[in-house]
């Protein structure tokens, strides 16, 4: 049987107006990050200058949403809007801009190592003498 990495990331939002939106993504990969990073390079103002990069960058994160809560606001018990672009930039300016800054901060962190380490002996700190160096020379 094969692997198959398909590493998701639940996006945690500390923005008390997102507290109660939830996001998971699937990590990009390194071509998709040094886009984000080209996309995001020196900043990114909301400026007309910035509108294709806004665009691209709305683009590259809905395509790598894998679920969301995010509801229409004339139906907020309605079924979540679609993993697209044009959801996100249908969305106020402090929300896209929460958005952006949380995905492309929380999707390349490294994962955790495993923890627990090996039970299988002793662990070898208890193997090594911990005596102080002698000198030898005479």
């Amino acid at each position: 049987m094969g692997y198959v990495r398909a590493r998701t990331v639940d996006l945690v939002f500390t923005a008390p107006s997102m507290a109660e939106f939830t996001a998971t993504t699937r990590a990009p990969t390194i071509d998709g990050w040094l886009d984000a990073c080209e996309l995001t390079a020196g900043g990114l103002d909301f400026v007309p200058a910035n509108r294709e990069r806004l665009e691209a960058l709305r683009e590259l994160i809905a395509d790598h949403l894998v679920e969301w809560n995010l509801t229409a606001p004339e139906d907020p018990d309605g079924p979540p809007l679609p993993l697209t672009a044009e959801s996100i930039a249908a969305q106020d300016i402090v929300f896209q801009a929460t958005l952006i800054d949380t995905w492309t901060e929380q999707v390349a962190v490294p994962e955790a190592p495993l923890g627990g380490g090996s039970t299988s002996g002793p662990a070898l700190l208890e193997e090594i003498p911990m005596d102080a160096p002698t000198s030898r020379a005479s």
